[in-house]
């Protein structure tokens, strides 16, 4: 469970998983069909640690700064950001590394 800042409304805890081929994030919610409710890696910009997107602007956590990223993708031509925060230091760097990995790998971008 994550901890997902949106610009509409407070802080609100989301399972995230991984798709099966490891291609999607995906997260729960009742609000939104499946297909609004995920980030394919192949669309993925950039990732950002921190808190410095406008739905971090909105309900600052600056105790949760250091635990805090936003995933910046493509949701068809516009650019948008998932905003989210770990627990701990161990479940921020599984998420933020896993990403940046799974992103590079998508696109074909060599890891170094």
């Amino acid at each position: 469970n994550l901890l997902k800042h949106t610009k509409k409304s407070s802080p609100h805890m989301r399972q995230f998983i991984l798709s099966n081929d490891a291609r999607r994030v995906i997260w729960y919610t009742g609000s939104k069909p499946i297909e609004e409710s995920q980030v394919d890696m192949a669309s993925v910009t950039m990732i950002k640690t921190g808190q410095d997107s406008p739905s971090f602007q909105k309900y600052s956590l600056p105790m949760l700064q250091h635990l805090s990223f936003s995933i910046f993708y493509y949701k068809g031509k516009k650019e948008v950001s998932l905003d989210l925060t770990c627990k701990d230091e161990y479940e921020y760097d599984m998420w933020v590394t896993g990403i940046k990995a799974l992103s590079y790998h998508w696109k074909h971008y060599p890891i170094s």
